[in-house]
């Protein structure tokens, strides 16, 4: 069980699928789980669709019972999980312990603002991955 967080752009998206293949972990995305929900229309679906249609952030409280409802599926108990960018604030943080949503390893990508600010506005065009891969042997 991984949480894996930086900044935006510091390259969650692109390191969390790699980790995940490197160690047969769930991927899991906060927005690719909310888009899901909303397609397929569950109760979770719908409230998170009054909310996306109206321009509005979801409540923390109905973002963390969508990653919950995933987390408690058969895949991620048994291989495991990478939370990819959630929580996002201390407060959703707390939330997720007091669900019993514990990692067991966090990741941190720290960029210097500089970098992610090119990342941000398409200046920098390539990345080695092979860094954090060294790290994760």
């Amino acid at each position: 069980r991984i949480l894996l967080a930086g900044k935006p752009c510091s390259g969650k998206g692109t390191q969390a699928p790699l980790i995940s293949r490197k160690y047969r972990c769930v991927h899991i995305s906060t927005g690719d789980l909310l888009r899901a929900e909303m397609k397929v229309g569950s109760e979770l679906g719908a409230r998170a669709f009054e909310y996306v249609k109206e321009g509005k952030l979801l409540p923390d409280d109905l973002v963390i019972s969508i990653v919950k409802k995933r987390i408690e599926q058969d895949d991620c108990i048994y291989h495991g999980w990478i939370l990819d960018g959630f929580p996002r604030t201390v407060e959703q943080a707390k939330m997720l312990i007091e669900e019993k949503i514990i990692p067991d390893h966090v990741i941190i990508l720290d960029r210097p603002d500089e970098v992610v600010r090119e990342w941000c506005s398409g200046e920098c065009r390539s990345f080695d991955a092979s860094v954090v891969m060294l790290l994760l042997r």
